[in-house]
């Protein structure tokens, strides 16, 4: 019962109620007098992915919240597998084992899962940049490392906006 009942669930209540009213929460007084709220990085107030708890603000969206997470974080091993040269099958193990291993399902009561979520697509986007694959990009599109950059940004800040820094 860590940090789920205590701070996670109130903080993602506060963020859902608020979204849903038009508004971006910036004081959070369901600890001791009050805390900022918008702006520290642990609240994902900026994370979209976060922003769907203003749709269905209901305690099942919450769960629903870090499933989703947790089935990205195994799409993203599973990516990153098949990027660094698993077989179909390799990497739909990597993947289901990250999904369904113990220390995902640990950080779940720490409501950690949304920042978990995407290290393995920001791995998969930096070898990209890293190693990029020519062969496979049409010759009038941008250029491979401009596109593999932009990917690798994107994906980095997917990760920095979903909340906890550390």
């Amino acid at each position: 019962l860590r940090d789920a009942i205590r701070f996670y669930l109130p903080s993602r209540e506060l963020l859902a109620r608020t979204l849903a009213a038009g508004r971006v929460p910036e004081w959070f007084d369901g600890v001791g007098f009050g805390v900022a709220f918008a702006a520290n990085p642990v609240h994902g107030v900026v994370n979209p992915l976060a922003w769907v708890l203003a749709l269905w603000p209901d305690p099942y969206a919450f769960d629903l919240y870090n499933i989703f997470n947790i089935f990205l974080a195994g799409l993203g091993t599973a990516a990153l597998s098949r990027r660094l040269g698993a077989g179909p099958a390799g990497s739909a193990v990597a993947g289901i084992t990250l999904a369904t291993g113990g220390y995902l399902s640990s950080v779940i009561v720490n409501g950690m899962p949304s920042c978990l979520a995407w290290v393995p697509w920001v791995a998969w986007a930096a070898d990209r940049v890293a190693i990029p694959q020519h062969d496979r990009m049409p010759a009038h599109t941008v250029p491979v490392r401009l596109q593999t950059g932009a990917v690798f940004a994107a994906m980095l800040a997917l990760q920095i906006s979903a909340g906890e820094p550390a």
